[in-house]
């Protein structure tokens, strides 16, 4: 399959996914995530959302993980993304002497961070870690989370539309 039929491949899901009224915000991040680990093949992901002055873990591949606020005023790779716009890509292949990972809860080293925008606003994160396979995320699957990612907004903000109503 092509990368650009993979694309869209996930993008109709997620679109089935967002429009689904019969599942609440919290069940379609956390299917979306999955879609996205298993369309890059990863073996973990999250969705953080920008919560007033922190990132909250809202959707992830990893139950324990779920709502733990990291301020924006932590350096994190999370913050770095929000603060400066832009995806982070981490690959140990262009890291032939790289560390043991800082934390005992990663097998790999490599990791991407793709921002979630509404207009010029970045409102969350998508994070991947552990890749199946080489410890590298391609190019071509660096671009699928990106296309995704554009489109996760729909799910989110239809979630703080709702929010702002209550």
């Amino acid at each position: 399959m092509s990368n650009k039929d993979k694309i869209l491949e996930v993008l109709i899901e997620i679109t089935r996914i967002s429009n689904d009224s019969n599942m609440d915000f919290y069940e379609k991040v956390k299917d979306i995530i999955h879609r996205v680990v298993d369309a890059v093949g990863a073996e973990r992901g999250s969705i953080m959302l920008v919560k007033s002055r922190t990132l909250e873990i809202v959707a992830s591949t990893s139950k324990e993980l779920l709502g733990i606020k990291q301020p924006l005023s932590e350096q994190s790779p999370s913050v770095w993304v929000v603060k400066n716009k832009k995806a982070l890509s981490i690959n140990s292949a262009h890291m032939p002497d790289a560390q043991p990972s800082k934390s005992h809860r990663y097998k790999k080293q490599s990791y991407f961070l793709a921002p979630v925008f509404s207009g010029n606003r970045v409102i969350g994160v998508i994070n991947l870690t552990e890749k199946k396979g080489p410890d590298c995320f391609s190019k071509k699957e660096q671009e699928l989370v990106l296309c995704v990612s554009s489109n996760v907004i729909s799910a989110l903000e239809n979630f703080r539309l709702a929010e702002s109503l209550k």
